[in-house]
């Protein structure tokens, strides 16, 4: 009898364990954070951003940029001898789909994806600076007119990028930075040209030769997040 009891006793002890050591498992398991949001800035402009962590070294990424450039001056231009004016404005909009990958299960990561590029777009306004004088003739900068260049991408666009920081946190808050570059077509170019300049915009299809190679459009990104 006393080998039954004690046989029991040791069975009921057993289960108790066993039922402690998964209790522990789950409570371990329940504090692994597999979800966060972030905030991120840097070219092309800003971001917000929600990540799920899918398994040890894989996190699946849905990240909104957004930018607005709006008349910025950056100096005077000489154009033949001649000061130039300029105004550049620009805008951007653009959704990520991002797969990222940590090779070694820790900091360093791999991205791959597509961005949409719902808008992306470049001004770029020209004007002389200064009267220019031919013989007694003198034009200023409103006999000349504006040069008004206008470049834009848009449609969907292969992305790759590196960076070090996990895409979810292990607890908290986490830092992070990526390289990455847009794979895109050619931008549309639409020169116009006004008063004297205007023959200018006849040579559209030379001046969007130019744009040509501006098919990579670089991406910089700092990465604050947090994990839930």
């Amino acid at each position: 009898m006393k080998k039954v009891v004690l046989f029991l006793m040791i069975g009921v002890l057993s289960i108790n364990l066993n039922a402690q050591d998964e209790n522990s498992e789950q409570m371990t398991e329940e504090k692994v954070n597999k979800n966060s949001l972030a905030v991120s800035a840097g070219l092309p402009g800003f971001g917000v951003e929600y990540a799920r962590k899918l398994s040890t070294k894989f996190s699946g990424r849905l990240r909104y940029n957004f930018f607005k450039l709006t008349d910025y001056d950056p100096g005077e231009i000489d154009l033949s001898g001649n000061k130039v004016s300029a105004l550049v404005n620009g805008e951007s909009n653009t959704v990520d789909i991002l797969l990222e990958y940590a090779p070694f299960g820790g900091s360093f990561k791999l991205v791959g994806g597509i961005g949409i590029l719902n808008k992306m777009d470049l001004n770029m306004l020209l004007e002389y600076d200064e009267s220019v004088t031919f013989g007694d003739v003198v034009l200023t900068k409103e006999d000349y007119g504006q040069l008004i260049a206008d470049l834009s991408w848009q449609g969907v666009a292969p992305y790759l990028g590196l960076g070090w920081g996990r895409a979810v946190p292990k607890s908290g808050f986490g830092f992070a930075v990526e390289f990455g570059t847009y794979f895109t077509s050619s931008p549309e170019v639409t020169l116009t040209a006004t008063k004297l300049l205007a023959p200018t915009a006849d040579q559209e299809e030379e001046f969007a030769e130019t744009f040509e190679t501006w098919k990579y459009v670089p991406s910089i990104k700092f990465r604050l997040a947090y994990s839930f």
